[in-house]
């Protein structure tokens, strides 16, 4: 029998509200796009986001949105972790054109960060990466050619949201389609 010890919790639910919520964030993310700040190219990541935008109600008209809709599902991942209160973070858009990536990145110090697929194509698209933690376990086991896996990445559809710790090293694949790939993702922490 197999024990798997110390899970990570990783959430993902459908948003409700996506089809009330998705066109007006997007009217907000197109113009937002036109911003130069929007845009800031590192390496070969060519991705349009707002992150590097102070966050003020004025710059992120669509966080009041956003946050709203996926309130549900963020109280029942809170109800599961035992927690009552929550405590949100930065929240910023992502947009993936074509052959645009974000590398490895965690969202540390947060305690928990959510990713919600606001354009997702699953046939065009490949949803979030995230890094095996166990640094020793992965170097252990390819050293001996044991099967194993490095990287876990759930299925995804558009309208999903997902909650995970942090700390956990993730990543955006490349977008390898015309159409484009766009995440809001914010951070935000949970106590009893």
């Amino acid at each position: 029998m197999f024990h798997k010890i110390f899970d990570l919790p990783i959430y993902q639910s459908p948003v409700a509200a996506h089809g009330e919520t998705k066109n007006s964030v997007m009217n907000e993310i197109m113009r937002l796009r036109q911003d130069p700040r929007c845009y800031q190219p590192t390496g070969n990541e060519r991705v349009y986001s707002d992150y590097m935008i102070a966050d003020d109600p004025s710059t992120r008209t669509y966080k009041n949105m956003v946050i709203e809709s996926v309130k549900p599902n963020i109280e029942e991942f809170a109800h599961e972790m035992g927690a009552k209160k929550i405590d949100f973070g930065q929240i910023w858009f992502q947009r993936y054109e074509t052959h645009s990536f974000h590398g490895v990145h965690n969202h540390w110090p947060s305690l928990f960060s959510a990713v919600y697929y606001l354009e997702f194509d699953p046939k065009e698209h490949k949803p979030t990466a995230f890094v095996n933690p166990n640094k020793l376990q992965v170097a252990l086991y390819k050293e001996h050619n044991l099967k194993f896996s490095n990287t876990f990445s759930p299925d995804g559809n558009q309208g999903d949201l997902l909650f995970f710790p942090s700390f956990l090293d993730h990543y955006a694949p490349m977008n390898v389609s015309d159409k484009p790939r766009t995440i809001i993702s914010f951070n935000f922490d949970l106590s009893a």
